[in-house]
């Protein structure tokens, strides 16, 4: 995957107080979150086939697979739009309300 990020002036100017290379800065912070949210999936998912008996799958990307397939993972993308079906108004109901 390749993210571009654009900075204005203003935001390249203060972003180099804090760090030496923004490319870096954001590297390592994206990397340090996708490492995070690896370690709390794995581990959840592997109690979860632990629990029920399941075998484990051989590697990460595997299980990571493994928990969005069964439905006990979701993305943050699908998370928003339950949640907006969830609250979007009844057809016909009166938006000014």
């Amino acid at each position: 995957m390749r993210i571009v990020i654009e900075l204005t002036d203003a935001e390249a100017t203060a972003l180099s107080v804090v760090a030496l290379s923004a490319q870096d800065w954001a590297e390592t912070a994206l990397r340090e979150r996708a490492r995070l949210a690896i370690g709390d999936i794995v581990q959840s998912e592997m109690a979860h086939l632990s629990a029920a008996g399941e075998p484990i799958p051989p590697s990460v990307e595997a299980i990571l697979a493994g928990a969005l397939a069964s439905g006990r993972v979701t993305t943050a993308a699908a998370r928003r739009a339950s949640l907006a079906r969830e609250i979007a108004p009844e057809p016909g109901a009166d938006a000014a309300r």
